[in-house]
């Protein structure tokens, strides 16, 4: 059974469908007890949540993407921009992405605001 089929099944049961018909379940159906349901809602979260974690650790992001910026650790960018490291460099000291270290540079003053060329969605 996949993941995907698996959240399929408990997201059926928690909308009181049987997962094999689509069919509602009887009102008299332990699935349809307001407590069940809120387990089954529950349980489905979590499952995202792992989903995520994981295509996160699968992307490879850094440690430290998406974490807030400490004014000291913003300090410590800067000055080892002034020295002359490189983005990657610093994207790798920092445990974060060149885009996130770009940005930030960019933020504190210490890059030009770059074109941001329109998506074409």
């Amino acid at each position: 059974m996949t993941g995907d089929e698996m959240l399929d099944i408990l997201e059926a049961l928690a909308h009181g469908a049987d997962p094999e018909t689509g069919e509602a379940l009887p009102e008299t159906s332990p699935y349809n007890a307001p407590h069940v349901v809120r387990a089954l809602f529950l349980a489905i979260r979590e499952l995202e949540a792992m989903r995520e974690t994981k295509a996160k650790a699968q992307r490879r992001e850094p440690a430290r993407a998406n974490e807030a910026w400490s004014a000291k650790e913003e300090s410590e960018l800067a000055d080892a921009f002034d020295q002359g490291s490189a983005i990657a460099e610093l994207a790798t000291r920092h445990q974060r992405t060149p885009r996130a270290i770009e940005a930030r540079l960019i933020r504190i003053g210490k890059l030009p605001p770059k074109e941001l060329t329109p998506s074409t969605s």
